[in-house]
């Protein structure tokens, strides 16, 4: 089988381009399809990700110096141009496209081309823009199917597109448990720094931990346009001696081992797969209950901790608890790791082997 990956910039640190790193592989390694990853506009500076050498990369990303509005026009126009060019030359079975942006821009350029085509969705309904919203009534008729990662995304998009189904991201098998170090002092944050992630709302959440605990300390791992901000709101506080903001770090696998617990504290997700990876490693993982993944991925007070969205209160509190009961601690690991298997490669990777056996029966009846 020829599978096509649709997607603006595969190399760029970020949790789709994470997926879409594990599913090609996995995808080459265990089912021998031919993989290609089409990139359409590539700016990353350094390759972030490393794919197995059987997985083509192709980078169709038109350079365009100039930044008016006709200039920028244009470009898109060519852009797709060649995207529809490349693939109609290559006669893919399957044409899989990772996000909105993408889904429309195939969707676009569907005709003529025999494909498969899916779409699959890496943020919540609710969390569009009212333009994406409009484009993807209007183009989403052009998908075969569409494949979300949560069941509460399931309910909404069932109601104005057809082919809806629910399919998990998944961890790759590196990350794996090993030891839960219960004496450690340190709570990890990971994400980019933008406004949705709420790390500023993390960091005033952990002002009561480190007045009771100040040989406690937080390290957030991310890179983004927030950075400047959330280092002055920790001058703000006085927390500089217990919070520090460090650079995405490849090997996330292996560091989380260090840490005692997690905390992710964002507005909304599309799904959260960085709380299946911390509990996979073993760590005890808090999360806000935002949209639209975290409660599909824990069951709170058994794997982890809920705490009502955006309510910093309940946050700190949540917090300060973890800290306290070392023993709650350590069940809550030991059931993470039980609970992470179901977001295992093997499971994850037949249930998309299966979704495109089926699109291939249905092209060729």
């Amino acid at each position: 089988m020829k599978i096509a990956i649709v997607f603006d910039d595969c190399m760029r640190l970020g949790g789709v381009e994470r997926v879409i790193n594990n599913l090609a592989d996995y995808f080459s390694d265990n089912f021998n399809y031919t993989i290609e990853v089409i990139n359409y506009n590539m700016n990353s500076k350094k390759q972030n990700f490393i794919y197995n050498s059987a997985v083509k990369i192709t980078d169709l990303t038109i350079k365009n110096t100039k930044k008016d509005f006709i200039s920028k026009f244009i470009n898109k126009i060519k852009m797709r141009k060649k995207l529809k060019k490349h693939l109609e030359k290559n006669k893919y079975d399957i044409i899989l496209c990772m996000a909105a942006l993408s889904n429309i821009l195939v969707a676009q350029v569907r005709k003529g081309i025999d494909a498969k085509v899916i779409g699959t969705e890496h943020v919540p309904y609710d969390g569009h823009s009212l333009k994406t919203k409009i484009k993807r009534r209007i183009f989403y008729k052009n998908l075969d199917a569409l494949v979300v990662l949560t069941q509460e995304d399931y309910d909404k998009n069932a109601k104005y597109f057809k082919n809806v189904s629910i399919i998990y991201n998944s961890i790759p098998d590196t990350f794996k448990y090993e030891n839960y170090n219960v004496e450690s002092k340190k709570i990890l944050a990971a994400g980019r720094l933008t406004e949705g992630k709420g790390f500023d709302i993390l960091i005033k959440c952990t002002r009561e931990a480190f007045e009771k605990y100040p040989d406690w300390n937080l390290e957030i791992l991310g890179e983004g346009e927030k950075k400047k901000e959330l280092g002055s709101l920790i001058e703000k506080y006085n927390l500089s001696k217990n919070i520090t903001i460090k650079n995405f770090i490849d090997n996330m696998e292996e560091v989380m081992k260090e840490y005692s617990f997690f905390v992710m504290t964002s507005k909304y997700e599309g799904f959260g797969l960085v709380l299946v990876e911390a509990q996979a490693t073993g760590l005890p993982v808090i999360s806000f209950d935002c949209k639209s993944g975290p409660k599909e991925i824990i069951n709170n007070n058994i794997d982890g901790v809920l705490v009502n969205a955006e309510n910093e209160n309940e946050m700190s509190k949540a917090i300060v608890s973890m800290i306290e009961d070392k023993e709650f601690r350590k069940k809550l690991s030991k059931n993470a790791v039980i609970n992470s298997e179901r977001f295992r490669n093997e499971k994850i990777g037949n249930e998309w082997k299966e979704l495109f056996e089926k699109m291939i029966k249905k092209k060729s009846v």
